[in-house]
């Protein structure tokens, strides 16, 4: 999904500041999908 909504948002304005809005987007909601799905796993144990 993140790769399609990066696409579009590249694809739809032939700028190089959309190309950086669009690495923005896809960095940003990796680390977002991460950082949830390490929630939802339990996260860091402390032993």
């Amino acid at each position: 999904m993140n790769f399609a909504i990066t696409g579009l948002i590249v694809l739809s304005i032939p700028d190089i500041m959309v190309l950086f809005a669009g690495i923005a987007y896809f960095v940003g909601s990796t680390l977002e999908a991460n950082a949830i799905a390490s929630t939802y796993a339990g996260g860091i144990s402390h032993e």
